[in-house]
């Protein structure tokens, strides 16, 4: 029954449970098995390794001397990388037992001894397989390495958080993280997000270059014009006095109706200048005070966008 059904060791007699021979029989079909067979046998490194090699995790059943094992935790990391938890910790420490994990999930990196965290190639491995591996990294060399975070960045741009202050400040890895996150822009150094033409050539790219800006290229006519051209949302985050800007709001307007909720309230609440916008897109009515969208005159300018 063993040979078909590993756990059918549970319901063993003491005698089966402690044969070497039946033992191994039903943790090469169930590594789990493990866990029910006599004491003496959970010592047994032929036996748990024949355990670990179906199911890593099998090695929470091995007994400790086994969990300290360096080729018996191998094994079972190999098999399924979260065997981790099961190890003593000093296998942590182990870099062939670490390599073995972040080969298979590079979030392992994060039970690796401290030491660990500060080799390269062991880093990058982690990162290959998972970005957030990154987390881990506990030197400031590791996280201005260029060929790390670029492999990082083509995964998922957000990795820019975890770079050098160097590396943020890098136009190309910037703009390689912006295509693939646009929210990467937000931890670009400060010297990018307030260079207009770096983020003017990413405008058609993403929708979140205004956002991202610096308060004084958020007060900059021209830039914000530019970005708002590309994304007239873009406007919700120009600076208080541009959208307040009547010529800026209504180019924006041409897009997109529901940029008039962006613009500053004494625009939407003046009766000209909404006339303006809903002769320019019908929806912008929508969007205007709370007294001018119940204006039985722009109503019907609006052609009826607007539900009684």
């Amino acid at each position: 029954a063993v040979k078909i059904h590993g756990h059918a060791l549970q319901s063993a007699s003491p005698e089966l449970r402690a044969d070497a021979g039946v033992v191994k029989a039903a943790v090469e079909r169930d590594g789990a098995a493990l866990q029910h067979v006599a004491e003496q046998l959970k010592s047994d490194r032929d036996v748990v390794i024949a355990a670990v090699q179906q199911d890593g995790c099998a090695l929470a059943y091995a007994s400790p001397e086994l969990r300290a094992d360096s080729a018996v935790v191998l094994a079972a990391v190999r098999q399924d990388w979260q065997a981790l938890e099961h190890a003593v910790q000093c296998l942590c420490a182990d870099r062939n037992v670490m390599m073995a994990a972040v080969q298979q999930d590079g979030y392992a990196l994060g039970y690796a001894a401290e030491p660990l965290r500060a080799d390269r190639e062991l880093v990058l491995a982690a990162v290959r397989r998972d970005w957030k591996a990154l987390k881990f990294v506990t030197v400031d060399c590791l996280r201005a390495d260029r060929e790390i975070l670029s492999e990082a960045v083509q995964q998922d741009g957000l990795a820019l958080e975890y770079a050098s202050d160097d590396l943020r400040n890098d136009a190309n890895l910037v703009r390689s993280a912006a295509q693939r996150s646009p929210d990467a822009l937000h931890h670009a150094s400060e010297q990018l997000r307030a260079q207009a033409s770096f983020l003017l050539s990413l405008v058609p790219r993403t929708g979140v270059v205004l956002e991202a800006a610096s308060q004084e290229l958020k007060s900059d006519r021209s830039f914000v014009a530019a970005a708002v051209r590309a994304n007239c949302t873009a406007l919700e985050h120009a600076a208080p006095e541009l959208r307040a800007d009547p010529d800026l709001v209504l180019a924006a307007l041409r897009r997109e109706g529901r940029v008039l909720g962006f613009a500053a309230s004494e625009l939407r609440s003046d009766r000209e200048f909404v006339t303006k916008a809903v002769l320019q897109n019908r929806g912008a009515l929508m969007y205007a005070s709370e007294e001018l969208k119940s204006d039985s005159a722009l109503r019907l300018l609006a052609g009826g966008v607007l539900s009684l």
